[in-house]
Order: structure tokens, then C-alpha cells, then sequence
């Protein structure tokens, strides 16, 4: 016989819900420089820019491996936004400079690792850093719908290779300033002809590339 009352299907047991302390918060100033490599690749959009900054500022080397993975991460996201993290690690790879920070944007690059609005960001870097991207990927960047790509194309484009001589000179009449401007620096910097178009004095300073 059932009771008078109705029955409460969800009284009695059941398993308590544990109460689960919330994750202190990273103070990368006050990590050791293997606690802080070790923090990199797991860093979250709150604390990316804390530990990367902190990387950068110390120029640690040894933290690249970690940035390069922080970035890999996201790969496939970005085609619309910059993803902070990957922006926030590529940042600090440029700051700490030197050959491996070079190889590293270079891998990142080849790789598509960023797409989107961040690459013009990881190519700018590379540009500064000297680092020299092959031929066969430099057509396309050099055709690139972005004219900020376009013009860091330009800026890594350090070897005289016929086909992108060829597309530098096309550039030269881009509509944009900064795209001409970065194509006649390229072509300027390896003694061409059109040497007259760079910007004043750029090339006159700009050591040859390696």
C-alpha cells in the first residue's frame, strides 16, 4: 500500500559533492626559471600574459621549446580573432631573439600553426629577427589578401630567388605604402636596379643577410 504522502525520489543518499579548492593563482615573478618553463605550455588566457611577459623579461632561452608549445596548442583556431595565447607566447619568443627564437617563428610559420589576423604578428617577428623563410612559402605570403602579410613577406624575404624577385618588383606598385616600401627595401638590399625605391637610408644601414 502506498503511503498517503508522495514519495521524494532524490531524499537519502547519494554521493556528496566534494568541495574542490580553487587553483591558486601563478605569480610568475616568484617562479623559478624551471618552474616557469614548465608553466608555459598549459598557461590560460588569465595567466598567459603574465608568464610569457616574465619569460621575455628575463630573455630565458631555454623557456622557447615551452612558448613554441604554447602556441601549437592552438593550432586551427584564429581564422577569425588572434588567439591571446598564441599572440602573447609569439611576443616573447621575439623578445628573448637569438637563432633558436628565429628557428622557432620559422617552424610556426611553415607549419600554419597561426592563421588569420595573427600571422601579419608571428611574420613582423620573424622579419625582425632576420630569419629567412624558404622560397616555396614566400609566393603565397607575398600574394597574401592581408597587406600587412604582404609587407612582412617582404621583410623576410632575404635570398634573391627569380620567382620573388619577381613578385617584389609587382609589389612595388602596391597600393599600400608599407607593402612597396618593405619590397624595394628586399630588392634595395640585394644590389637591384630599382635600389632608388627604398626608403632613405634603410638599406644603406641594413647589414647583409647571412
Amino acid at each position: 500500500m502506498l503511503p498517503d504522502r508522495q514519495l521524494d525520489l532524490f531524499a537519502g543518499g547519494g554521493v556528496p559533492v566534494p568541495v574542490i579548492a580553487p587553483r591558486p593563482s601563478l605569480v610568475a615573478s616568484a617562479l623559478d626559471d624551471a618552474a616557469l618553463i614548465a608553466a608555459l605550455p598549459e598557461a590560460t588566457q588569465g595567466t598567459c600574459q603574465d608568464l610569457t611577459g616574465e619569460a621575455a623579461k628575463r630573455r630565458l632561452a631555454r623557456a622557447i621549446p615551452a612558448l613554441e608549445v604554447l602556441c601549437r596548442r592552438f593550432k586551427g583556431f584564429g581564422l577569425a580573432h588572434s588567439v591571446p595565447e598564441q599572440m602573447a607566447a609569439v611576443r616573447a619568443i621575439a623578445a628573448i631573439g637569438g637563432r633558436d627564437a628565429a628557428a622557432a617563428l620559422a617552424r610556426i610559420i611553415l607549419d600554419h600553426v597561426v592563421q588569420g589576423p595573427g600571422l601579419d604578428t608571428v611574420l613582423r617577428a620573424a622579419a625582425r629577427l632576420r630569419q629567412r623563410l624558404p622560397e616555396t612559402l614566400l609566393p603565397d605570403l607575398l600574394r597574401h589578401p592581408d597587406p600587412a602579410v604582404r609587407a612582412d613577406a617582404a621583410g623576410c624575404a632575404h635570398r634573391p630567388h627569380p620567382a620573388v624577385v619577381a613578385l617584389l618588383v609587382d609589389l612595388l606598385g602596391d597600393l599600400h605604402p608599407s607593402v612597396a616600401q618593405e619590397a624595394a627595401c628586399a630588392l634595395g638590399t640585394w644590389g637591384s636596379p630599382r635600389r632608388g625605391r627604398c626608403c632613405p637610408g634603410c638599406c644603406a644601414t641594413s647589414p647583409p643577410p647571412p
